[in-house]
C-alpha cells in the first residue's frame, strides 16, 4: 500500500467528472462524528469515479449539518433522510434498490477505507471478469490494536473462489465493508433478508457465495472499527440476536446445493462464531462496569451452550471472569481488561509474520484515522 495520506484535491479530477461507476451506500444513525470520517475515506480513494449515497435513519441531530458541509464541496455526495427510523436493514435495501452503477460498496457509518480499495478491486474484476464481488481483507481495530478474528497482514495475493468452496472462506474472516460487488448480485440474490437481523450482513455474504464466483484477496482493503457501542456488540446479549443467528446457520446447515462436508464445516464456523462475538461483547461490558448488561448476556450463553463451540486460551480466561462475576464484579472488571488486550496480542501474534510488523501497521491505521478526523 502508498503512504496513507489526505490528498483530497489533486487526484484524477477528470475521473471524478465521469459517470460514476461505484455507487456507496453508506447507511447512518447518530454517529456525526464517525459518519464524517467514513465520508472522508471514500472521497480520498485513489480511483475517484463513484457516487455516496448517505442515507439517514432519522437522525435528528447533527448529522444532516455534517453531510451538507462535505457535499458543499463535493457533489458526489448525495443525502436522503428518512422521515422516521425504518431500522438498519430496510435502510440499506432502499439503498439497493438506488443503485445504478455497474458496481457497488455497503459501507458503515463506524468503518472506513483505505485508499486504493476501489483501484484494487477494479483491477481484480478486469483478472476476473466472471467475478461478481471482490473482497479483500477487513482489518478489525479497536483504536490501538488489530484483533481480526483471522488476521492476515495483506501480502497482495488473491485468488476466484467457485461456489459452494467460498461458504468456507467467508466464515475465516470477510466482512462486506471490504467487498466491491457487481450490481447484477441484486438481481441474483435479492435484497438483505430481514427475518435474520443483526447479523443480515454474514447471511447476504453466504448466499452470494453459495451461488456466485469471488474473488478474495489478502489484501487490506477497509478498517472495521471495533467499539463498544456498534451495532454487533449492543445486540449479542439479545435473545432475539441469537435466534437470527440460529436461522442462519439452519439455512446453511439445510442448503443441499452445498456439499454435506462444507455443510458441516461451516455450521461448525458459524456457531464459533457467534459465541466469539457473545464472548467479546460480555468482556466489554464487564470493562465498563456494566454488570446488569454482562449477566443477561451470561445467561444468555449459558442458556444456549453456545461456549462449547468457542476454544483456545481466551475460553478458559473467560470461564474464569464468568465464576468470578458472582462473588466479585469488581474482579471480574480487572480480569476482564487484562484480557481483552491479552487475547488480541495472542491470536494476532500466533498468526501474523511478527509483532513488529503488526505494531508497525497497526500505528499507520491509527495515523490514518486521525488524518481523516482531522481533513
Amino acid at each position: 500500500m502508498k503512504n496513507l495520506k489526505i490528498n483530497m484535491y489533486d487526484k484524477n479530477v477528470a475521473s471524478a467528472m465521469e459517470t460514476p461507476k461505484i455507487t456507496v451506500i453508506l447507511p447512518t444513525y447518530r454517529r456525526p462524528h464517525l459518519l464524517k470520517r467514513s465520508i472522508q475515506s471514500v472521497l480520498n480513494q485513489s480511483y475517484q469515479c463513484f457516487q455516496v449515497h448517505v442515507y439517514d435513519n432519522a437522525s435528528n441531530d447533527g448529522t444532516q449539518k455534517v453531510v451538507g458541509e462535505l457535499a458543499e464541496t463535493d457533489s458526489r455526495i448525495k443525502y436522503y433522510c428518512h422521515e422516521q427510523n425504518i431500522g438498519a436493514i430496510a435502510n440499506i435495501n432502499h439503498g439497493l434498490k438506488e443503485v445504478n452503477t455497474p458496481y457497488f460498496l455497503i459501507l458503515h457509518d463506524d468503518d472506513f477505507l483505505l485508499p486504493e480499495f476501489f483501484e484494487t478491486a477494479l483491477e481484480g474484476f478486469e483478472r476476473y471478469p466472471g467475478a461478481m464481488a471482490y473482497d479483500s481483507l477487513a482489518l478489525q481495530y479497536d483504536g490501538k490494536h488489530i484483533i481480526s478474528p483471522k488476521p492476515k497482514l495483506p501480502n497482495g495475493s488473491e485468488r476466484l473462489y467457485l461456489p459452494p468452496s467460498l461458504v468456507e472462506h467467508i466464515l475465516q474472516g470477510t466482512h462486506w465493508i471490504s467487498t466491491l460487488f457487481r450490481s447484477e448480485v441484486v438481481n441474483l440474490i435479492g435484497l438483505l433478508d430481514p427475518e435474520t437481523g443483526a447479523p443480515t450482513d454474514t447471511d447476504y455474504m453466504l448466499r452470494i457465495s453459495s451461488r456466485c464466483p469471488m474473488v478474495m484477496s489478502k489484501k487490506a482493503g477497509a478498517v472495521l472499527f471495533v467499539h463498544p457501542g456498534m451495532h454487533t456488540m449492543k445486540l449479542a446479549s439479545n435473545q432475539d440476536w441469537y435466534e437470527s443467528w440460529k436461522k442462519i446457520i439452519n439455512r446453511v446447515a439445510t442448503d443441499k446445493t452445498i456439499p454435506l462436508d462444507v455443510r458441516r464445516q461451516a455450521e461448525h464456523l458459524l456457531k464459533h462464531l457467534v459465541a466469539s462475538t457473545m464472548v467479546n461483547s460480555t468482556l466489554f461490558l464487564l470493562k465498563d462496569k456494566k454488570y446488569a448488561a454482562a449477566n443477561n448476556k451470561i445467561t444468555l450463553i449459558e442458556e444456549t451452550k453456545i461456549l462449547t463451540h468457542y476454544s483456545g486460551i481466551r475460553l478458559y480466561a473467560f470461564i474464569l471472569v464468568l465464576k468470578s462475576v458472582r462473588y466479585s464484579p469488581l474482579f471480574s472488571t480487572y480480569l476482564a481488561r487484562i484480557i481483552l488486550p491479552f487475547g488480541s496480542i495472542q491470536k494476532t501474534a500466533n498468526r501474523i509474520m511478527n509483532r513488529k510488523t503488526l505494531v508497525y501497521w497497526e500505528k499507520r491505521i491509527k495515523a490514518y484515522a486521525e488524518l481523516l478526523e482531522s481533513t
